[in-house]
């Protein structure tokens, strides 16, 4: 089992079986902070945000919660969960290439701040 997080677009997701659907991918799946495996998983980070209320959230398909969140916002919660260091995604994602080119916070930075975004968790 995998629990992963990543950072997808709201609109013209995936259509997947029995009518769900799943965002497609904007980043590279998050990786644990700091690399310790002891911490709080993002996964679970994600869930307590799309229960807490806070903001709008679903579940778009079996083991898939969709949080909405703003480019901001996003900033906001990589800084609480990985503090300021660069935000490497798992290795095996890259394929070989360069990590620098799909680092995280660099990433959200260049998002569009008036556009809203999905927050994926999704357990596959």
């Amino acid at each position: 089992m995998f629990l992963d997080v990543y950072i997808g677009q709201l609109e013209d997701p995936y259509i997947v079986s029995d009518g769900g659907s799943i965002p497609k991918e904007l980043s590279k799946l998050f990786p644990m902070p700091d690399g310790d495996y002891s911490s709080i998983d993002p996964f679970f980070r994600v869930l307590a945000l799309a229960n807490s209320g806070e903001l709008p959230a679903e579940e778009t398909f079996w083991q898939c919660t969709v949080v909405t969140v703003t480019r901001d916002q996003l900033l906001n919660y990589l800084d609480e969960w990985y503090g300021d260091t660069p935000i490497y995604p798992k290795p095996w994602t890259t394929r070989g290439e360069d990590p620098n080119k799909y680092e995280i916070r660099s990433l959200v930075r260049g998002l569009d701040p008036g556009q809203k975004y999905a927050l994926v968790a999704l357990e596959c």
